[in-house]
């Protein structure tokens, strides 16, 4: 793939998203470390890092993002980046007498301000998401009304791309999107001013409107599951963040913890257990007194009755409600209580896993050989039991 043809071989949605994201000046920063080897910082709900190597070709050799887009093999940042790394490359080796593109930036600041408050009226006019934005950047009367406002702004996004029966296609699914990543960076703005609870009811507000959408449109490239995933993550950077800073008191802690529980409660994830149980896992890091704990307990044992009814899944689900338990058990009750957790779950590979991990830092070498023999055999036998049971369908 080189730098001046990468266009042909990255998914259309994902070209589309990283165009708008380079002409919104989202490339906050690009520098040519050593020879063709770029490092770059992205802003989308956050900042993120970008690097590009090159060889003498173009050709791109490697590139990585520290986003958590896990839906293909490049993300939106890295095509912002590409684009930014081409525009430097041919800057920089043009032909003095070559006509550079007009600067936006130039021209603006060339017009008066009645001049441009008419153009952005006409503009608001012509386009609903337009005015939508301008009222959440610039008529926000406080944290509630930036709630509202955010709302009105992906939905307007939704709507001016749906048919007539609301339904999103396959091609516009990426411009339907465009409001909850504004949002998104609204969040990360909220977070990086002090004010987490408001940054994750913004998130919360991006998570809502885009599990309305995933039921309406064509997610075949996980676009919006992609935003869904993104924005969990953001949540749960901030409330470790909130954890190891000490940001907030107990009380505060305690309020985000009753947000988040309410949010994982709601039937919107019935389908989605991951997501839930996402949502359930940082709730685990905000369980600041015993009445919290007891109360994720019995939470968790309720996704663990209602996983039941999916027998399918029942033994993944199990392994996740688990996982959140030795957490906490590894947070409060102390590392012999947690090792003796894992000993009794064995049975799930997240387990097996890390009594490997302790059996090798330990150098009981026979004990991990015996701990990975005993899992690849049970593996076999599930995935025998699985044949059988598909094989009758």
């Amino acid at each position: 793939m080189n730098l001046n043809d990468f266009e042909d071989y990255i998914f259309d949605l994902i070209v589309e998203r990283g165009y708008v994201y380079y002409e919104d000046g989202c490339v906050t920063s690009i520098q040519e470390k050593a020879s063709n080897c770029y490092v770059a910082e992205v802003m989308g709900s956050r900042h993120y890092n970008v690097t590009v190597k090159l060889d003498k070709a173009l050709n791109i050799i490697g590139t990585q993002c520290d986003c958590p887009y896990d839906r293909g093999e490049y993300c939106k940042h890295q095509v912002a980046v590409f684009l930014a790394v081409r525009h430097l490359r041919n800057r920089n080796h043009c032909n003095a007498t070559v006509k550079q593109a007009p600067d936006l930036k130039d021209i603006l600041s060339k017009r008066t301000k009645d001049e441009l408050i008419e153009l952005l009226l006409k503009a608001a006019s012509e386009h609903d998401e337009i005015r939508r934005r301008i009222e959440l950047h610039y008529d926000v009367a406080d944290d509630a009304d930036e709630i509202d406002k955010s709302s009105n702004l992906i939905r307007s996004y939704i709507d001016a791309i749906s048919d007539s029966d609301g339904y999103v296609s396959f091609n516009d699914v990426g411009e339907a999107v465009q409001g909850a990543d504004l949002v998104l960076e609204k969040a990360g703005i909220a977070r990086d001013r002090g004010k987490p609870a408001h940054a994750i009811d913004l998130i919360l507000c991006v998570i809502h409107e885009m599990m309305v959408l995933l039921i309406g449109c064509d997610d075949s490239d996980g676009t919006v599951s992609g935003i869904i995933e993104e924005s969990i993550s953001l949540i749960s950077e901030i409330v470790s963040i909130i954890v190891e800073e000490e940001q907030l008191g107990p009380e505060d802690k305690e309020k985000i913890f009753n947000k988040l529980e309410k949010e994982a409660s709601h039937k919107r994830y019935d389908g989605w257990e991951d997501w839930r149980l996402e949502l359930l896992n940082i709730c685990a890091e905000l369980t600041v007194f015993p009445p919290l704990r007891d109360r994720l307990e019995n939470h968790l044992a309720a996704v663990l009755e209602d996983g039941e009814e999916e027998p399918w899944s029942c033994s993944y689900i199990t392994e996740d409600v688990n996982l959140i338990r030795y957490n906490m058990i590894l947070k409060y009750d102390g590392l012999q209580k947690a090792q003796e957790f894992i000993q009794q779950n064995l049975q799930f590979p997240g387990f097996r896993k890390m009594a490997i991990e302790n059996a090798m830092q330990n150098e009981d070498y026979n004990l991990a050989i015996d701990l990975a023999a005993d899992g690849e055999e049970q593996d076999n036998l599930v995935y025998q039991v699985c044949s059988f049971h598909f094989s009758r369908f």
